[in-house]
């Protein structure tokens, strides 16, 4: 569960840090970023709540961290762009129908 928690917080802080120093696609919209950290700071702390818990009482730790896992094993929401969403290489561009 530490562990666990560890790699929560490790992830959080590059998100975090990714976010500040605008490593992230310019183009995603501000609502879509803002519900991913918020989404990453809540598995985070929940994360490091369950490794607590896990010395009082292993079941509930246990079981709050195989809830999150849970959570995070459904795909996350599809991204949502300001423009246009980018080609990705490989890909054929849609042409309009004529």
């Amino acid at each position: 569960m530490v562990a666990l928690a560890g790699v929560s917080l490790a992830w959080l802080i590059k998100w975090t840090v990714g976010v500040h120093r605008t490593h992230i696609d310019a183009r995603l919209e501000r609502g879509y970023v803002s519900r991913l950290t918020r989404q990453y700071q809540f598995v985070a702390l929940a994360n490091v709540a369950a490794a607590g818990l896990v010395f009082w009482n292993w079941q509930a730790g246990l079981a709050i961290s195989a809830v999150l896992i849970l959570w995070l094993v459904f795909p996350p929401e599809t991204p949502r762009y300001t423009t246009e969403a980018p080609i990705i290489e490989g890909e054929v561009a849609a042409t309009p129908q004529q």
